[in-house]
């Protein structure tokens, strides 16, 4: 008797994670007697593309690797694709439209790349549409403000009646909004503040989940079972990642645009991917099929502080989760996550890879997650998949002593009563607090336990005092009195980047106790660090921060300095 499709889907799908010798052709079978099948409704076909996508990612060798390949390859061509395309918004399927009000590097990135497919959703209210119609003014030359002036039009017409016959109304404003003659910082603001609805009509090579991958990855196929046994997180973390490579500009860009794209398809905005830095990109091979891509933010958009990296995780050339890490004072602060579709057995050891290149590129013996990343903050999803005691497991402890109070009467309850599930208002009351993972000693002087923001307090408070309103002025003579301090003759062979870095750390360093008193080796290191910092590659500044003994020493002084 013939089986039907749904039942030849559901299948494929409960097999999707069997690896053995006769896998591979069980599952091509699968897929060849689906390959002509279309269907009916909106959730089987989504449920056979993410089987397609998670396959791909665990392949199990040639034979299923072909045909998923020409499978994914066409997606966007099947009539019930096609059919089903207004169902499927937001899914990041080929052939699929995406609406999300796009941050501006984003907006910039996609009007500049797909012209044609990037469109206003004039039929969704937004708060910014009376601000739209009030900037038109700054957008366009002074001649046309008479249609402005004396017409009744909506910001709809307006922009109809002004923009190109062949440009659509979206790549339009990006493009007048580029024109702008102010700084990218308030160009952007300006933008983000309108909070526009955008919409990524498809196309064949427009952004989709379905044939992102990164196609220079070497292939290993999956021929055991995903474990899910939880390794021992500090000694994980401290093996080596199997190789670590800067990659050369064109790569870069390459790594950045399949970020980008699996970002955008699933409807996310990460600042430093939106200013990621090309020439500051690295390939960390992990063993297995895993990579995860590394990069920085262009020196422009860089914390003063902060190290900030983030990556893209890989497997096979798939992109199937993402995170940040900010590092400083030998301590790092993660941000991590998994896409829905490929979570689930190795989590732990996926996690354990991802933190040992934390280790081993930033130096770090200290990680902190914070409560959103715990289910805390609105992350109702984190909290209903009780992410917080995957952290746990994994070793991760809360500081704060009600909380951890907390924590060992819930361990104990799970230990003692079979099946207990610990109630979502306490998980709630446990992700309110940071948790740490410590690979040495417990200490202090890591990321979320110093008050960082109680130095830019005192900042503030001396450029207020000493020089009022004029800022620009205070940043000047900052400038020249911390090249004094630290017996820099002229800052004239510095590229522009590292200028800035000198007016961005000028204010802190003046405010910073004994600097005066260092010796001549601490000063120069300490004028390298800020040169560092505008450097095309930030990891050069945090190990040189991160060995500078009393800067460290200062700026924790200072944090914990009360002002009057």
């Amino acid at each position: 008797m013939a089986r039907s499709v749904p039942s030849i889907l559901n299948l494929l799908y409960e097999s999707k994670g069997q690896y053995d010798e006769s896998s591979d052709n069980n599952k091509a079978s699968l897929l060849d007697a689906l390959e002509h099948a279309r269907f009916a409704n909106a959730s089987m076909l989504l449920r056979f593309h993410e089987t397609l996508c998670f396959l791909r990612a665990y392949p199990d060798g040639p034979k299923v690797l072909m045909r998923i390949e020409a499978l994914l390859d066409e997606f966007d061509q099947r009539s019930d694709v096609k059919k089903l395309a207004q169902q499927l918004i937001g899914t990041g399927v080929a052939g699929t439209r995406i609406d999300y009000a796009f941050y501006w590097p984003t907006a910039e990135w996609l009007a500049d790349r797909w012209p044609d497919a990037l469109h206003i959703r004039w039929d969704q209210s937004f708060p910014g549409r009376q601000k739209l119609h009030d900037l038109l003014k700054t957008l366009l030359p002074h001649a046309e403000h008479i249609l402005l002036d004396e017409s009744a039009h909506t910001p709809r017409e307006w922009i109809e009646q002004v923009k190109g016959s062949e440009e659509t109304d979206a790549t339009f404003l990006v493009q007048r909004f580029k024109k702008l003659r102010c700084s990218s910082v308030h160009r952007e603001m300006a933008f983000e503040d309108l909070d526009i609805p955008l919409s990524i009509t498809p196309g064949r090579d427009t952004p989709s989940r379905t044939k992102a991958r990164y196609a220079t990855s070497p292939i290993v196929w999956q021929t055991t079972p995903r474990s899910g046994k939880r390794p021992v997180l500090k000694t994980e973390v401290k093996k080596p990642p199997k190789k670590v490579a800067k990659v050369s500009r064109e790569e870069g860009n390459r790594l950045i645009d399949l970020a980008r794209v699996s970002m955008v398809t699933r409807e996310r905005d990460v600042d430093t991917l939106a200013y990621a830095n090309a020439d500051d990109v690295f390939l960390v091979d992990s063993g297995q099929g895993l990579q995860f891509a590394w990069m920085s933010a262009v020196p422009e958009r860089r914390h003063i502080l902060e190290c900030v990296y983030f990556f893209l995780a890989l497997k096979n050339g798939v992109p199937f989760g993402y995170g940040q890490a900010a590092g400083l004072f030998g301590s790092a602060e993660i941000n991590y996550n998994v896409f829905e579709t490929f979570r689930g057995a190795d989590a732990g050891w996926v996690y354990g890879r991802a933190l040992a290149a934390v280790h081993h590129l930033m130096r770090s013996d200290c990680f902190v997650l914070d409560p959103y990343q715990l289910g805390g903050e609105g992350n109702t999803d984190g909290l209903k998949t009780g992410v917080w005691w995957f952290y746990y497991k994994m070793g991760y402890r809360p500081r704060d002593p009600e909380i951890r109070r907390l924590a060992l009467d819930e361990a104990r309850k799970v230990r003692e009563k079979p099946g207990y599930r610990t109630p979502l208002p306490v998980l709630r009351e446990l992700a309110e607090a940071e948790m740490y993972l410590y690979l040495g000693k417990k200490r202090d002087d890591v990321l979320s336990v110093f008050p960082l923001d109680n130095v830019g307090l005192h900042i503030t408070r001396m450029l207020a005092d000493r020089f009022g309103a004029d800022r620009e002025q205070a940043i000047a003579t900052c400038v020249k009195e911390v090249m004094r301090k630290l017996d820099v003759a002229t800052l004239h062979d510095l590229s522009k980047d590292q200028k800035q870095a000198w007016e961005r750390w000028a204010p802190l360093v003046g405010v910073l106790p004994g600097v005066d008193q260092w010796g001549a080796r601490d000063k120069r290191v300490l004028a390298s660090l800020i040169n560092a910092k505008g450097s095309p590659h930030e990891l050069d500044y945090l190990h040189l921060f991160d060995r500078h003994c009393r800067l460290r020493n200062a700026i924790a002084k200072l944090s914990c300095t009360q002002l009057a």
